[in-house]
C-alpha cells in the first residue's frame, strides 16, 4: 500500500493502471451507444412511444455528466481506486436488472442506476492516471486512456448490431455489459495499486452535491426536450430556470462552507480554468456534427444509414490518436497540440462550406478525418494541463468538472443546432417532423435547409477562431505557468503536512 498519497516511480506502475482505466473508458463508452439500434425492437417489445424509449439513452447519460463531479469528491475523500472498483460495480447491477427489466420505465431506472455506476469511473478514471503517472509521461498516460472511450463508441452500435443481427434481441446486450463490468471491478482490484485517501477535512459537502447534481440534471433535460421540439416546448424554460437557481444557491454554499464539494478557487489557477473553458468550447463547437450530418445525409440526400454510419464513424475511430496528442503535451507542453487541433478543426469545417450542398461521401470522410484527428490533438492536451495544475487532493472532482464541461458542450451544441436550424426552416420545429417530412422540405425549398445547415458551419467557424484566440491567450507560456502552478502546490501540500 502506498502511504499519504504518494506514489512509487515505476516503469510499469502507471501503464498498468492506464490500461485498466482505458479498458473501463471502452466499456463506458461502448454503454453509452451500443443500444441505439436497439431502441425500435424496445419500442415494439413495450408498446412504448419512441420518445420514451429514446430517453432510455438518454438517462445514462445524463447521469453520469451529473454526477461525476460529487462522486469525484467522494473518491477524494475515502479513496479514488474504492469508487472506481464500486462503480463498476453499480454499473454491473444496474446492467443486470436492465436485462430482466419488464417494462420500459422500469428499463428507464435501471439505466439511471448503470449511469450513477458510470458517473464513479468517468472522472476518478482520469484522475487515478494522473495520480499514478510520472509527469513525464502523463499526457501519453491520459491519452491512452480516453482513447478507450471514443473506441468504445465505435464499437458499441457494431456489438449492438451484431447481436440484435444474430436474433438473440436487445437483452443480451445488458448481460454482456453486466459481465464486462464485473470483470474489469476485479481487474482493477488486482492492477490499481491501494492509496491511503488523504486525511478527511470536515464532512462531506451534500447539500452542495445535491445541488450540482441538481443544476446538471435540469439543465441536460431542458436542453434535451430542446433538441426534441427546438422552440416552443413547455418544460424546456422551467427546467433551464430552475437549473439556473440551483446553480446559483451552489455558489453561494460553495463560497461559505469551508469543506466545499468542489473548491472554486481551482478555477483562479489559470491552467485549470482555461481547461474547463476550451473543454466546453471544443465540444461546443463541433459535437453537433453527427446529429446535423445523419439530417443531411438521410434526410436531405437520401443516403441509407450505412452510408450514413460510414461518415459519422470516422470521428471516433480518430480517438486512436488521443496518444499522439498526450505525447506532444508531454515533450512540448499543450499549447501546441492545442492549437494545431483546433486549427484542423477550423480548416475542416472551412472545406464543408466550400464543398457545397452535393459534396461527395469520400471528400466529407475526408473533412471528417481532418475534424476528427483536431479533436484527438486538442482532447488529451487539454486534460493534461487542468489535472497537471491542481492538486492531488482534489483530483477526484477537478477531473469530474473536466468531463462535465465537455458534455454540457455537446448538449449545449446539439441544442444551439437546432434551433438555428429551426429559424431558418421556419415551420419544422420538431427534429422528429425534420426527419420524416424531409421529402416535403426538398420538394418545397431544398435551397432554404441547406442554407441553415450552411449557417450552422459558417457560425461554427467564427466560433472556432474565437476558440482559438481564447487558447492562443490563456496559454501561451504553459510549461511556465504549469511550473508555477506545481510550486503553489508543493508549497500547499507542505503547509498541509505541518
Amino acid at each position: 500500500m502506498v502511504q499519504n498519497g504518494s506514489v512509487a516511480e515505476s516503469s510499469g506502475l502507471p501503464w498498468r493502471t492506464v490500461m485498466t482505466v482505458s479498458m473501463g473508458a471502452f466499456i463506458t463508452g461502448a454503454s453509452l451507444m451500443f443500444i441505439v439500434l436497439a431502441l425500435p425492437a424496445m419500442a415494439v417489445e413495450f408498446e412504448s412511444p419512441i420518445f420514451v424509449i429514446v430517453w432510455v439513452l438518454i438517462a445514462y447519460s445524463l447521469m453520469t455528466t451529473a454526477f461525476a463531479v460529487p462522486m469525484g469528491k467522494l473518491g477524494d475523500i475515502f479513496g479514488r481506486r474504492t469508487l472506481f472498483i464500486t462503480g463498476f460495480a453499480i454499473f454491473a447491477l444496474g446492467s443486470l436488472i436492465s436485462y430482466f427489466a419488464p417494462t420500459a420505465e422500469f428499463l428507464l431506472g435501471s439505466r439511471l442506476l448503470q449511469g450513477i455506476g458510470a458517473s464513479m469511473t468517468v472522472g476518478l478514471g482520469q484522475a487515478l492516471v494522473v495520480q499514478h503517472s510520472a509527469a513525464s509521461k502523463r499526457g501519453r498516460s491520459l491519452g491512452i486512456a480516453s482513447s478507450g472511450w471514443g473506441i468504445g463508441a465505435l464499437a458499441g452500435p457494431v456489438i449492438g448490431g451484431v447481436v440484435l443481427q444474430l436474433g438473440f434481441g436487445w437483452r443480451p446486450l445488458f448481460l454482456i455489459m453486466a459481465v464486462l463490468g464485473v470483470a474489469i471491478a476485479l481487474i482493477s482490484i488486482a492492477t490499481i495499486p491501494r492509496v491511503d485517501p488523504p486525511k478527511r477535512e470536515g464532512h462531506y459537502d451534500w447539500k452542495g452535491a445535491a445541488l450540482f447534481a441538481l443544476s446538471l440534471t435540469t439543465l441536460l433535460i431542458g436542453l434535451t426536450v430542446g433538441i426534441g421540439r427546438a422552440v416552443g416546448n413547455s418544460l424546456m424554460i422551467p427546467m433551464l430556470i430552475t437549473s439556473a437557481v440551483a446553480f446559483t444557491l451552489f455558489l453561494f454554499i460553495e463560497l461559505k462552507i469551508e469543506n466545499p464539494m468542489f473548491d472554486l478557487r481551482l478555477l483562479k489557477r489559470n491552467l485549470y480554468g482555461a481547461a474547463i473553458g476550451l473543454g466546453f468550447l471544443d465540444t461546443f463547437t463541433s459535437h453537433y456534427l453527427p446529429l446535423i450530418l445523419t439530417f443531411y445525409l438521410q434526410g436531405l440526400r437520401g443516403f441509407d444509414p450505412l452510408v450514413t454510419a460510414s461518415v459519422l464513424v470516422v470521428g471516433p475511430l480518430a480517438a486512436l490518436f488521443d496518444p499522439v496528442g498526450g505525447l506532444i503535451a508531454d515533450k512540448v507542453g499543450p499549447s501546441i497540440p492545442i492549437t494545431a487541433g483546433l486549427s484542423m478543426k477550423l480548416f475542416g469545417f472551412i472545406l464543408l462550406i466550400q464543398a457545397g450542398s452535393e459534396v461527395t461521401i469520400l471528400y466529407l470522410i475526408v473533412i471528417m478525418a481532418f475534424i476528427g484527428l483536431g479533436a484527438a490533438l486538442t482532447w488529451t492536451p487539454i486534460t493534461t494541463m487542468g489535472l497537471g495544475s491542481i492538486p492531488k487532493r482534489n483530483l477526484g472532482a477537478g477531473a469530474g468538472l473536466v468531463y462535465s464541461s465537455r458534455i454540457v458542450g455537446s448538449m449545449v451544441s446539439q441544442a444551439a443546432a437546432i434551433l438555428i436550424l429551426a429559424a431558418v426552416i421556419g415551420n419544422l420545429v420538431d427534429i422528429g417532423e425534420i426527419f420524416t417530412r424531409s421529402a416535403e422540405v426538398i420538394a418545397s425549398d431544398q435551397a432554404l435547409v441547406f442554407s441553415g445547415i450552411s449557417t450552422l458551419y459558417q457560425i461554427t467557424i467564427i466560433l472556432t477562431i474565437i476558440t482559438l484566440i481564447f487558447a492562443v491567450i490563456t496559454i501561451p507560456k504553459s510549461r511556465r505557468m504549469l511550473a508555477r502552478d506545481k510550486a503553489e502546490i508543493s508549497q500547499e501540500s507542505a503547509q498541509q503536512s505541518s
